[in-house]
């Protein structure tokens, strides 16, 4: 398992490494399509994003225990906080930055 930071996902704990180049290419480009065709895929769109910063420490980990582990009221904060342990900060503009 990689070193990372904890961050809770649902009700579990889960260490979530540094984002590689490669990762957070897809973490951004995934980002850039949030809310773009409607709350169905941007609730998907969340889901993917948690799922793939968590991936590397968790490769049996499936986006829909993902999606099945995070209230809806909780998805946002949980994704924001997914993102600056794995290195990427959101801005108020809703994209995604490095440090």
């Amino acid at each position: 398992m990689a070193e990372g930071k904890p961050v809770k996902v649902g009700n579990r704990e889960y260490v979530v490494p540094e984002a590689t180049l490669g990762v957070a290419e897809e973490l951004l480009t995934r980002l850039e399509t949030l809310g773009e065709g409607g709350a169905r895929l941007t609730i998907r769109a969340i889901s993917e994003i948690i799922h793939k910063a968590l991936s590397e420490n968790y490769p049996d980990l499936t986006v829909d225990q993902v999606a099945r582990g995070i209230k809806l009221k909780e998805a946002g904060e949980t994704m924001k906080r997914v993102l600056a342990a794995a290195g990427l900060e959101q801005s108020s503009a809703g994209e995604a930055q490095s440090p």
